[in-house]
Parts: structure tokens; C-alpha cells; sequence
């Protein structure tokens, strides 16, 4: 398989586009969200005015409408949005928040697992993931606000973020979602029995080993038809190899991580036909960009399967994040930022894979 053609999707030099995730819409329209900020010199992923955006396709990807945001009346900085086509024709979408907070304030925020980070003069604390749902192929939504999972510690979800479109297991939606504490990343899985509008904990996935300076982040979650569940982990002091987890009973224990032999991060992985899977991820050391590899639905030949180049003409790291569909005449459709011609602003692209 072979990239076939490519272009730029969205493209404004005011703005900052980034952190792609594209589902098909029951009424057959493709949907692309990724989060939208104003641009700035240098580049930062930490901006109050970011928005979770989508836009539409009503003919394959060929061309593309303009963004729409899925929380307007939200407005905390939206982060990293995903969104899943349920098997009722909804649309689920999530996506984790930054709220910023002036340096004098960093002693009194009192999240024992805040997430904090200090860029432009403020703290910026990674402040929970927040839920939306269309009932109209995406047209409108109605938000669900912070996801607060029963059963759950408040450690679990106070700071919490995630990177992973939701799994339909069984009538039931799963998500993996992360915090990282003072001693580590660690990740767990959350589950709706509603349709997304109610959750609760099942169980911790994976948590990064502070002796080893081990981190685990950004899990991307698949479910295989013979119903192993696969969370897929960026993983950055082992040099960038990929590591996995597995769960042979919906979700209520998970393996022992496995490291692979895939460089490149964060990845994503779409069920195609023919018994196959596509795994994305960018590659962010030289020649910088995006590649993937077609594997067996069971990810058995995950370390042996062929690496398919999409992109290389990245001049930096930021860039990435990719996720895919696949189109109706059988190709694939791949959607993935990076940076423009002068490496100025970041754009969103798509290309597509075929014989």
C-alpha cells in the first residue's frame, strides 16, 4: 500500500491546528476534530482560547468545510479532542481542558496529582476531560461537561486527560484515560453503560515505574474481534519503542506491558476490512513525520508488518497525531497535523492510502 495523494484540509496563519481524530458520520459525511488556538511565536500548547473544532466532508475527503466547535459555551482550553461514531448513530466526543492560574497562586492549588506545567508567566494545570454528544451526524452537540466516574478516587479524574477515541465492548463504551501524579503516569479504564452521558472505574491499566524513570502516556485503546482489548502507550525513556497492554476479560485486568519494536508516537489504530488494522503514528526524529503499518485485526504481526512512509518533510517535531478512516472505494484515509511551508503555522493534512 502506497500513499496516492495528499493535501492541506485546514490551513489559517492566525491560528494553531493541531491533534487530528476523523470518524464517518452514519449519514456517510467524514468528521475531523482536532483543537484549534491562536497562533503564536513560539508555538505553545497551552492557550485559554483553545477549542475542540470539526470539520465536514460530504464528498470522501475531496474537500472540506469550515470549523465548527463542538463546546462554544465551554471555556476552558479544550484539548486534544477525539470522537467515535456509535453503533446508534451518535457521536461521542472528548476531549481534556488546561485552566491557567497566575504564578502567585501555584502554592495554593491543592490537586495532589495536578498536572502543571509554566509557560507565558502562569501555571497552566491539566484540569479533567469533558464530554459531548451528537445525535445529528455532528451537526449539533450537547455537552456532558466533566467526566467523574463512580466508584472512582478523585485522583482518578480531577487532572485527568486522555488521548483515544471511546470502544464500543459488548453495548458498552470504554475509555483509558491518565493523570500523571508526582511519581508517575498512570493510566486507567473508565466505562459507560449510557451511551457516554454516565461513567464509572474498572480498573487501573498501567502505571510508569519512577526507579526505571519509566513513562507511560497518551493510551490509545483497540478492541480485536476475538475481544482482547489492546491499550497502545507513547513511551519516551526506553528511546520511543511502543509498549502495549492486553485484557482478555473486557477490561478488569491488564498484561504486563510489551514493548515492541514500532519507533514513533503517539499512535492510533483503525479496524479496516479484510481482517486487517491500521496503525498510525508520527515519527518525530529525522526525516520528521508520520508513517503507519497494516496489521493482522489481532496485532500479531504487529513488529513484523511493513512500515509505510506518509510523510517526511516535517521540519521539526510538532507535528503528528494521526488517525484514520477508511473510504468507501476500499483506500485510506489518513489525517494528521504538521507544520506549513515555513514551518510558521500548523496545518492539518490528509493522505491517501491505496494500491
Amino acid at each position: 500500500m502506497k500513499v496516492l495523494s495528499e493535501k492541506t484540509i485546514y490551513e489559517n496563519p492566525e491560528k494553531y491546528a493541531a491533534f487530528t481524530c476523523v470518524t464517518r458520520c452514519q449519514n456517510g459525511d467524514l468528521l475531523a476534530a482536532f483543537r484549534l488556538a491562536p497562533n503564536e511565536t513560539p508555538h505553545y500548547h497551552h492557550n485559554s482560547m483553545s477549542r475542540a473544532v470539526v470539520i465536514r466532508s460530504t464528498d470522501e475527503g475531496q474537500t472540506w468545510s469550515e470549523p465548527v466547535m463542538i463546546a462554544p459555551d465551554d471555556d476552558i482550553g479544550q484539548q486534544d479532542p477525539h470522537i467515535t461514531t456509535l453503533a446508534d448513530g451518535s457521536i461521542f466526543a472528548s476531549y481534556f481542558t488546561w485552566q491557567s492560574h497566575p504564578l502567585a497562586e501555584e502554592k495554593d492549588l491543592f490537586d495532589t496529582y495536578a498536572e502543571l506545567s509554566r509557560t507565558k508567566d502562569a501555571v497552566w494545570r491539566c484540569c479533567g476531560i469533558h464530554t459531548a454528544i451528537s445525535y445529528d451526524n455532528g451537526y449539533t452537540w450537547e455537552p456532558h461537561g466533566k467526566l467523574v466516574p463512580q466508584g472512582a478516587d478523585r485522583s482518578v479524574y480531577a487532572n485527568a486527560a486522555m488521548h483515544s477515541k471511546v470502544v464500543e465492548y459488548n453495548g458498552t463504551l470504554l475509555l483509558p484515560i491518565r493523570t500523571e501524579a508526582p511519581d508517575s503516569y498512570k493510566h486507567y479504564l473508565v466505562a459507560s453503560q449510557d451511551g457516554g452521558i454516565h461513567w464509572k472505574y474498572v480498573s487501573e491499566i498501567v502505571r510508569a515505574k519512577p526507579e526505571n524513570h519509566h513513562y507511560y502516556d497518551e493510551g490509545y485503546l483497540y478492541a480485536a474481534p476475538n475481544g482482547t482489548l489492546t491499550c497502545l502507550f507513547r513511551c519516551y525513556d526506553e528511546g520511543g519503542l511502543m509498549e502495549y497492554c492486553t485484557s482478555t476479560d473486557g477490561g478488569l485486568t491488564f498484561s504486563q506491558p510489551v514493548r515492541t519494536n514500532v519507533w514513533g508516537f503517539p499512535q492510533t489504530i483503525t479496524p479496516i476490512s479484510g481482517g486487517r488494522a491500521l496503525l498510525t503514528y508520527g515519527y518525530r526524529r529525522t526525516p520528521h513525520g508520520v508513517r503507519a503499518r497494516i496489521v493482522k485485526d489481532d496485532l500479531s504481526d504487529l513488529n513484523e508488518a511493513q512500515e509505510i512512509v506518509i510523510y517526511d518533510a516535517g521540519k521539526d517535531g510538532n507535528l503528528g497525531y494521526p488517525s484514520a478512516v477508511e473510504l468507501k472505494n476500499g483506500n485510506l484515509l489518513v489525517t494528521y497535523y504538521c507544520g506549513d511551508e515555513n514551518n510558521d503555522t500548523r496545518i492539518i493534512r490528509c493522505a491517501v492510502l491505496g494500491e
